[in-house]
Parts: C-alpha cells; structure tokens; sequence
C-alpha cells in the first residue's frame, strides 16, 4: 500500500512503535532463553580475528534496512510465519542435541529472522530480505574452507615464486625455498580477507544496486579478489624475505603488512562499486 510506505527523509511513523517495541522484546527473550548459544558466538567474535566482524553485523544491518525505510510496507503481523519461528527453534533443538554448535548458532539466527517475519509481516520481510539474510554474517563460519584456502594459496605462491625466478617446491601446506621454509599455516589461509571482502560487497552491493545478478556478481567478484590479495600477501612476504635486509623484511609484521592490505582491497571494493553503482543509486546517495 503506497500509503502506507514511509515517506522519504521521514522518521518512523507511530504504527512501527509497537512492532519495534515488539521485537524488541522478542530479541531480548531469544537472548535470554538461548544464551549459551549467544554468548558462544559472542566468546568466539572476540577471540577471533576472523570473526570479530560480529559484533558490528546487527548495526550494520538495522542502517541498511533504516536506510531503505521509505520501501517499507507498513507492519502487519503474521501468525503464519510464526511457523518459521518453531522450525527455526526445533533446529536449534537439534543443534543442541548433537553438539554442533554451527547447526545451534546458525538456528539462533534463523529465529531472529524468522521473528522479524512473524511481527512485521511476510512484505516487509520481502523488502527486507538482503539485510536480514546479511545477519547470517553474525554466525562464526568458515572453517571448513579454510583447508581449500591453504591448498589454494600454497599452490598459486610456489608458482609465482618459481616464475620469479625463486626456486622453490611444495610439500603439504610448506613452501621450500634457498631462503628458507614457510608454513602456509590457517592463520595464512586468507579467511579474515575472504569475510571481510563479501561484508564489504554485501554492503554496497544491496546500497548501489538493484539487480540481484549484479549483485550476486560484485560479491563473487570480490570474494575471487580476496584470495587474490591474500596469495599476493604471502606471496611478497617470501618473496622480500630473501632480498631484502632483516630489518625491513614484511614477515617479521604480518598484522601491519595485512591491515594495509585489507585497507587497500576495501578502498578498491569502493571505487568499483562506486563505478558500477545504478544510476538512481547514485542519485538517492
């Protein structure tokens, strides 16, 4: 209904404050009733760099759908979708009962989520999708890859290393070379690089464009730039550590060599997106 949309510029209008007030309360008894389940997820944010993105995933997600707030249909609660809410709860059962904390945490999400349907309606939650979807974030993943991320970079380095003119060989995840050998240890594997990169995309991908393609497109072009920029970290790191004196060698400060990167591949993210962004998006921006 035209009608009932938010006007642009405007704040919220007063039929959101019950339903805000109400998920609200519905968030916080999530929290209360599942805190072994939150306060994992929170343990885990902060004791990895990896996922320490967590803890900036809601607030990004509430500035995203706030910043379409002139989209929105006005609230209309369903009972259907409360359906969603018990099957999300009856996954996090399952979670619980086999101890695998991914299923329970991604569950927890899923509730939050499903909860955002059942208080303000199946329309809103069709506008709304990307933001929420984007919550998923939230949830502490991709260990799994990071196996495939190792192989990947232990690979694509021996190579570059051997068409710049360094010898070297490979054995498991250890890159041999005359200056020494290099683990190709998790902490090398380039997930910090790959999370950040699709947060990053996510963002301006659902701010600067509206084709779900394009979309898609910008994330997985900039998920394939972050295991570039990671193998090119790894890459200079063994590289310089054989022609260069101690004292300036980047292997001995990954953490400052990583942060220059990561501010380097968002700045690029940027620019790019910026390039491709609609016409209109640029427009409203």
């Amino acid at each position: 209904m035209a009608d009932a949309k938010i006007n642009q510029g405007a704040g919220l209008p007063r039929q959101w404050a019950l339903p805000i007030a109400a998920y609200g309360a519905f968030t916080l008894a999530c929290i209360t009733l599942l805190h072994p389940t939150a306060l994992e997820m929170i343990k885990l944010w902060a004791g990895s760099s990896s996922w320490r993105h967590g803890f900036f995933i809601a607030p990004i997600a509430l500035w995203m759908i706030y910043e379409r707030r002139q989209d929105a249909p006005g609230p209309a609660a369903s009972i259907a979708a409360t359906g969603f809410v018990f099957a999300a709860a009856l996954l996090w059962l399952a979670g619980r009962a086999t101890g695998i904390a991914l299923i329970e945490q991604f569950a927890f999400v899923s509730i939050l989520i499903a909860g955002a349907a059942a208080i303000f309606g199946p329309a809103a939650l069709r506008v709304y999708a990307f933001p929420l979807a984007f919550c998923y974030f939230m949830v502490p993943f991709g260990e799994v890859f990071v196996p495939a991320l190792q192989t990947i970079t232990a690979v694509s380095v021996t190579w570059m290393l051997s068409h710049a003119g360094v010898a070297s060989s490979l054995n498991g995840f250890l890159v041999d070379t005359q200056h020494g050998a290099f683990n190709i240890a998790a902490a090398c594997a380039g997930l910090n690089f790959l999370l950040v990169a699709l947060i990053t995309a996510s963002v301006i991908s659902y701010l600067w464009f509206t084709q779900w393609r394009k979309r898609i497109a910008f994330i997985a072009a900039a998920a394939a730039a972050a295991i570039a920029a990671n193998i090119l970290r790894v890459f200079l790191v063994i590289l310089l550590a054989g022609v260069t004196p101690e004292e300036w060698r980047i292997a001995s400060d990954h953490f400052a060599f990583g942060l220059a990167l990561y501010a380097a591949m968002i700045a690029i993210l940027l620019a790019f997106g910026l390039h491709l962004a609609d016409p209109s998006k640029k427009q409203e921006g």
